[in-house]
């Protein structure tokens, strides 16, 4: 039985002396495995930090969409309370009642007033190329209208902003 043994031991002796250990790879293989784990460990806190920026920003388009929602609304019911009030007057003076059109023309808001006056000015019972009405573009403009496209235009580019983030994460 030794006879086995020592023939072993032989041949490991002889292999171990044509190859030279190598000491260098577990040292080198760990190395590399902790690399990557530290790699791995920051791309996903980057990842997360893009998330996170990516939420933050979508949270904020949500709440300038909404507040641009909400001043149209709001300029859009002053509008129709206006209209009614011009055509309350309009409808006073057809009566002939001028006291109730004062009234009317009185309580008009000082944008309206202003657009009301200015289409008054062109002559509308006369001239036939005169606008409509007091409501056109040119002579009023819903309240909120300009703070609701700031707002929109700030969202759009909040959700351009998120949507990078999102790709990048």
């Amino acid at each position: 039985m030794n006879a086995p043994t020592e023939s072993r031991s032989q041949h490991q002796s002889a292999i171990a002396g044509k190859t030279p250990k190598k000491k260098w790879i577990e040292p080198v293989t760990a190395l590399l495995m902790a690399l990557a784990t530290v790699g791995t460990a920051w791309s996903s806190y980057q990842s997360a930090a893009f998330t996170r920026r990516s939420n933050r920003l979508m949270n904020e388009f949500n709440s300038l969409e909404r507040r641009a929602n909400l001043l149209n609304i709001q300029g859009m019911q002053a509008a129709s309370i206006h209209a009614a009030m011009f055509m309350q007057l309009l409808a006073a003076q057809q009566a002939g009642n001028e006291k109730l059109a004062d009234f009317y023309a009185q309580r008009f808001p000082p944008d309206v007033r202003k657009a009301y006056d200015a289409w008054l000015a062109q002559k509308p019972f006369e001239n036939p190329n005169a606008d409509p009405h007091p409501f056109v573009p040119n002579l009023y403009e819903v309240r909120g209208t300009r703070e609701a496209a700031e707002a929109n235009a700030q969202a759009a580019s909040k959700v351009t902003e998120a949507r990078q983030n999102g790709n990048i994460s």
